[in-house]
């Protein structure tokens, strides 16, 4: 059982998007971003990461997640293993 309040748990998530988000700026082409939508009542926003489709439009396949807005800290670690991918094949 979580003994986090609602602010930590919100801190922590915010923290992991930012890591994400920092990983992917080293791929080209990639990006974060959502699907969905959001208002003061609602919010069915699904997070993902978007890779390059170069030449043509972009599918279902195209894309790593569908993370809930609560959730889109679990970017982070998909995130993280697209950039070491990355590096690796890179030679960096």
């Amino acid at each position: 059982m979580s003994t986090r309040t609602p602010e930590q748990i919100e801190a922590r998530t915010a923290r992991l998007f930012a890591a994400a988000q920092d990983s992917i700026k080293a791929i080209p082409g990639v990006s974060i971003g959502y699907i969905g939508n959001c208002s003061a009542s609602y919010d069915d926003r699904s997070w993902m990461i978007f890779l390059p489709h170069p030449g043509r439009v972009g599918t279902s396949g195209d894309s790593l997640g569908g993370f809930a807005t609560a959730d889109r800290g679990k970017l982070a670690r998909l995130a993280h293993t697209l950039k070491v991918g990355y590096e690796l094949g890179a030679g960096k």
